[in-house]
């Protein structure tokens, strides 16, 4: 335990006899990625590095009013507690906006930065689903919200190239449902923080791996890309079929490639590993989710059995492109969650507008939150991809 202002907060330090003289790495554990969660990852970096691992979520009050920029002079604090000068910083998921801001606020005591799951700003279709979700937690639903985070951060569409994805995204859901109540209020925060992701302005000069999943449609490869032109030393990893859940999913490939960045050995000709630096990003990574042109007769209902007509322009498992003349509708004004209905389809699911042109267009995203109702709806997706063409669009 290291005391900073009026909290303990908990730490695991490891050290061995022949990496104490090394700069040590200093992970960042969540409300998601539990200390225990690295055991793992502790084993088999210890070879080359003492580490300390930091439960960042007993850097914070009762009332989580701190920012992500106040976590980062409590890490400076622990650090300087614990007799670390300088260090290299790993945060994934949660907690990367944190091990970003330090690498800008304390650049000079920052050797390395290693991140994951990275975006300069969610998409709004992301966004608004996160906010379901904290919802969900808020009405103290921890079923619905273990099994729509756990959705989300799953992605379908390729699950016939993921290895035991459908095995992954229930352990994951089965983590959720069991949090720790004290962890709920936690992790609410750090959704909207990794949701919001103000993040620190400035260049950060030091090495950098950044590390995202082929098929995550939630911080896509795209993203961490575009992630990459605020460091003056990144390097681009992409894990090949992994998705979100990509630290849980394949930990011998994540292991082996933080080993290798650690060692300053190269990191090209990985096995199971794309390597891209600011300059070579492919163009083709920009498609993720394919869409289909659909245009198809469908209703909108607000709750209150009035059924808005709207034309389905295209569709995938996220979400959809709509269409209506009744724009100006009383029951579609100042409210995001409706029920849409697909006659010839037999579709009747919930959905969350977030996006409103003019004219009529809207984009929504689709309420997953029972993984029995999305089976069936997943099905019927697939049926629609066999009789319509793709409309090539970034997700």
């Amino acid at each position: 335990m290291i005391k900073v202002r009026d909290f303990q907060v908990k730490c695991y330090a490891f050290n061995g006899p022949f990496v104490a003289h090394k700069t040590p790495v200093v992970i960042l554990a969540d409300s998601l990625m539990r200390p225990t969660f690295f055991a793992e990852e502790v084993e088999k970096l210890l070879k080359d590095r003492p580490l300390i691992v930091i439960d960042t979520t007993t850097m914070r009050s009762n009332n989580n009013q701190e920012t992500i920029s106040d976590l980062s002079t409590s890490l400076k604090h622990v650090l300087e507690g614990l007799g670390v000068e300088r260090s290299i910083v790993m945060g994934m998921g949660l907690s990367f906006p944190l091990a970003y801001q330090y690498a800008i606020q304390y650049e000079k005591f920052c050797d390395r930065l290693i991140i994951g799951g990275v975006t300069s700003g969610l998409r709004d279709s992301i966004k608004i689903q996160i906010q379901q979700q904290i919802e969900y937690l808020n009405l103290g639903d921890q079923k619905k919200f273990a099994q729509g985070l756990s959705l989300l951060f799953s992605n379908f569409n390729f699950k016939d190239r993921m290895d035991r994805s459908e095995s992954y995204r229930t352990m994951f859901e089965n983590y959720l449902r069991k949090l720790d109540t004290s962890l709920v209020q936690t992790l609410k925060t750090e959704l909207e923080q990794y949701s919001q992701a103000n993040l620190a302005t400035g260049l950060v000069t030091c090495p950098a791996l950044i590390i995202q999943a082929e098929y995550d449609s939630v911080t896509t490869c795209h993203e961490g890309f575009q992630f990459t032109k605020k460091f003056q030393q990144p390097q681009l990893a992409i894990l090949e079929c992994l998705d979100h859940l990509a630290p849980l999913q394949n930990k011998k490939v994540m292991v082996r490639l933080l080993r290798r960045f650690l060692s300053d050995e190269s990191l090209s000709r990985m096995t199971g590993v794309e390597l891209y630096n600011k300059k070579n990003y492919p163009l083709k990574r920009m498609q993720l989710t394919p869409r289909y042109q659909f245009q198809q007769v469908g209703f909108i209902d607000a709750g209150n059995g009035v059924l808005i007509p709207v034309e389905v322009v295209d569709i995938n498992r996220n979400g959809c492109r709509l269409f209506t003349t009744f724009a100006d509708h009383k029951d579609l004004k100042g409210r995001t969650h409706f029920k849409l209905t697909i006659p010839d389809r037999d579709l009747e699911t919930e959905i969350l507008l977030f996006d409103r042109g003019e004219g009529g267009s809207m984009r929504a995203v689709f309420v997953h939150d029972d993984t029995e109702q999305f089976k069936r709806f997943e099905n019927v997706i697939e049926l629609i991809a066999m009789e319509f063409e793709e409309v090539p669009l970034i997700a």
